[in-house]
């Protein structure tokens, strides 16, 4: 009676010099069929390394997903952003920094505001061909607040000027 050890290879004495089990030590017997290792690899011992596991059953319980999953809709151009709106968006959120800079904040308010009503009307004319109302409007909020910080400050420097002098 021949017995295997885990990878499946006869076993063997230790070599000739070589360091010898302690007296009664016996090699580990195979596991007994209908063991719990049994029923996780019915086929047998795993595969080992190298060689790949087997493949997952066919019907795994899942439906497969839609067709199309994941695709573009075909129905129609993609939609694009109107240029106005994107930089009435500039324009307004570069206002509020450049306050304080020659009061390039009142031009850069005043041009965001502009853009963003135009932007605004031509979305609102296209019927869904261009987007980007948010970004006119955000446009709109920001280059308002460029312009009255920018109205303050120049307020304020007028108002230092004539103190002083």
């Amino acid at each position: 009676m021949s017995e295997t050890g885990n990878e499946g290879r006869q076993w063997a004495p230790p070599p000739p010099g070589g360091p010898l089990p302690p007296p009664g030590w016996q090699p580990p017997a195979p596991p007994p069929s209908g063991s719990p290792t049994d029923a996780r690899h019915p086929q047998g011992p795993s595969p080992g390394y190298g060689l790949l596991p087997p493949p997952p059953p066919v019907g795994s319980g899942y439906p497969p997903p839609p067709p199309g999953y994941g695709s573009p809709t075909p129905w129609g151009p993609p939609v694009r952003s109107d240029t106005l709106a994107i930089a009435s968006l500039v324009c307004g959120i570069v206002s509020i920094p450049l306050v304080i800079a020659c009061m390039l904040g009142l031009v850069a308010g005043v041009v965001g505001l502009v853009f963003g009503f135009i932007a605004r009307s031509r979305i609102r004319r296209s019927h869904g061909a261009l987007t980007g109302a948010g970004m006119a409007l955000a446009g709109i909020i920001c280059g308002a607040v460029g312009l009255a910080l920018s109205a303050a400050y120049a307020v304020f420097i007028v108002a230092s000027l004539s103190s002083t002098g």
